[in-house]
């Protein structure tokens, strides 16, 4: 863990989950904040007094690994907080995130800090387009996919933090299946990502790199290969939770129950993909619903 200068203004603190820094007329903001307390406590050790007042969070999104010191912030600092417009209210009520991963009141093994982060509220509610924080001009940028209205932000230098539009090679490898909310959604993210010029980018959970075109190639490459795969798994006709055992097992991966309550989101986020493709249809049969390839 530590803190990069990447130009007199910005600048990321490098961690598994990176914090862009902002350096502002009156200090500086970051952009996110990390799982806990713990880790924007870290963040300011590493930036030490060199950039001034800490005085703003800008998040990119709601899960609870980017706010998970939001509220230490606003507490202990006094900070404002910018967040997403669609997004606000699960940073306000992050109990919202594991209600939606398990559908109902959630298990006791959702109710941590990777998946309910600490409540805090958003001062500003942020919309894609151009947006100025104190004497920085950034652009924000749709990147909605893999959350329903995560945000990416460009700054004056050109530099690019892309939240989590795109993983590194070493989980995307690791792991395959990565989670989307909207997969149809983050393939147009991705397009869009891979159009817009920029001089540097930074990465939630990669750090900073100078270009991702062979990245971004992988990471779709890599998310329509488990999309065949989830096609292949439902040609006899299955529920999505046999669908997920025998992704599972075709993976190798092995699941805590808050791992698997994620994994099946995206898995289900497949076989939506898939139904707006027109390739698969649900079917009720005998009790169960089944997902099935439509006949052509």
């Amino acid at each position: 863990m530590s803190f990069r200068i990447l130009t007199e203004q910005t600048g990321i603190f490098e961690s598994a989950v990176s914090i862009g820094v902002l350096k502002m007329e009156s200090g500086f903001a970051l952009i996110d904040s990390g799982v806990e307390d713990s880790a924007v406590k870290k963040a300011l050790q590493s930036i030490g007094d060199g950039w001034g007042a800490f005085k703003a969070i800008l998040n990119t999104h709601a899960h609870a690994d980017h706010i998970g010191g939001n509220a230490w912030s606003i507490r202990n600092r006094g900070v404002k907080t910018y967040g997403p417009e669609g997004e606000a209210h699960y940073i306000e009520h992050p109990d919202l995130e594991p209600h939606f991963l398990f559908g109902c009141a959630p298990i006791p093994e959702l109710m941590n800090k990777f998946y309910c982060a600490k409540a805090s509220d958003v001062h500003h509610r942020l919309r894609p387009g151009s947006f100025e924080l104190e004497d920085r001009k950034l652009n924000l940028i749709d990147l909605k996919g893999h959350s329903p209205g995560m945000l990416g932000v460009i700054t004056e230098e050109g530099l690019f933090h892309v939240a989590d539009a795109i993983m590194p090679e070493s989980l995307v490898t690791k792991h395959k299946l990565m989670f989307v909310h909207n997969l149809g959604e983050h393939l147009e993210t991705l397009e869009r990502v891979a159009g817009l010029a920029a001089s540097g980018y930074l990465l939630s959970h990669g750090g900073y790199l100078e270009k991702v075109d062979t990245l971004i190639d992988l990471n779709r490459s890599v998310l329509l290969e488990v999309n065949d795969l989830i096609f292949t798994l439902a040609a006899e006709g299955a529920e999505d939770t046999t669908i997920h055992a025998g992704l599972s097992q075709r993976l190798g991966m092995v699941e805590n129950p808050g791992q698997y309550y994620l994994n099946h989101t995206a898995v289900r986020a497949h076989l939506k993909y898939l139904k707006d493709l027109g390739k698969l249809d649900l079917i009720w049969d005998q009790g169960r619903l089944l997902w099935v390839p439509v006949s052509a």
